[in-house]
């Protein structure tokens, strides 16, 4: 005579985790006659649990938050069992952690800042390569001193009182050397402002009123504007508000003058 199975142990194991916990281990003293275990985790929404035996695993979503429960089950060849009493846990949520800041620098550069979210409850650890952090270390804004000109990154990672965290992706930074590539030919001229975001300005020192091919290409010399404009009363506007964000060339030149080729940083 084989009896349908007692009701399992109360499951036992962590009772507070955090989102990203893709391992955490739950056990059950088990029911008397039962061959196999029905694990049960709510909401559904909360991820999987793994197990038929008195050990099970939980796999939780990432997006999740809140109360979780979970109970059990023995089954063998004459039914189910009844179902153990729940075990509750709290699943603390990650922080998210998102830098934003300038990605294109000169070298040398100092001050520049760059942020997260601010979580006052929260401690921040900043990494970074190719410059210093001289404020703000341990909080969610700093401000770094860029060295020279390279490749640089920085990353951030975000720690909740419950002891969850999450690290950034590297944030990568251009750092350039913001010199003339060419020898002037065009003297006494000014290209700003340098970074420029919607409009560019072309100054001559002299009232001049001539025609000049404005041409700006990307890091492999390939054009991707080419303006034909006249200087009023020495003086170029640009519109370049559709222009991607990233580090360009920009070519001034005309028959007569000759040209001058820069970089241009583009916000």
């Amino acid at each position: 005579m084989i009896s349908v199975p007692g009701t399992p142990g109360t499951p036992a194991g962590n009772t507070a985790v955090c989102g990203d916990n893709d391992s955490t281990a739950y056990t059950t003293s088990g029911a008397s006659d039962a061959n196999y275990y029905t694990w049960t985790l709510y909401p559904e929404n909360a991820g999987e649990i793994i197990g038929t035996d008195v050990d099970a695993y939980v796999d939780l979503d990432d997006s999740f938050s809140g109360l979780a429960e979970i109970n059990v089950m023995g089954s063998n060849e004459c039914g189910d069992g009844p179902v153990s009493d729940n075990i509750e846990v709290n699943v603390y949520a990650l922080p998210d952690p998102v830098i934003s800041g300038e990605t294109l620098v000169c070298e040398f550069w100092e001050g520049i800042v760059y942020t997260t979210s601010d979580n006052p409850d929260n401690t921040y650890t900043w990494e970074i390569e190719g410059g210093n952090i001289t404020d703000g270390a341990g909080t969610h804004e700093v401000k770094i001193d860029w060295g020279e000109a390279g490749t640089g990154w920085l990353r951030v990672t975000e720690v909740t009182p419950q002891a969850c965290e999450k690290t950034t992706e590297d944030y990568t930074v251009i750092i350039d050397d913001c010199t003339n590539i060419d020898e002037l030919d065009l003297r006494y001229v000014s290209i700003y402002p340098n970074p420029a975001r919607d409009e560019l300005f072309i100054e001559f020192d002299r009232k001049l009123n001539e025609s000049y091919t404005v041409r700006i290409m990307d890091l492999t010399g390939k054009s991707v504007a080419v303006y034909n404009e006249t200087a009023s009363n020495g003086l170029i506007r640009i519109n370049i508000s559709e222009l991607k964000k990233g580090l360009y060339s920009i070519e001034l030149s005309n028959q007569e003058s000759g040209k001058i080729t820069q970089r241009l940083i583009k916000n």
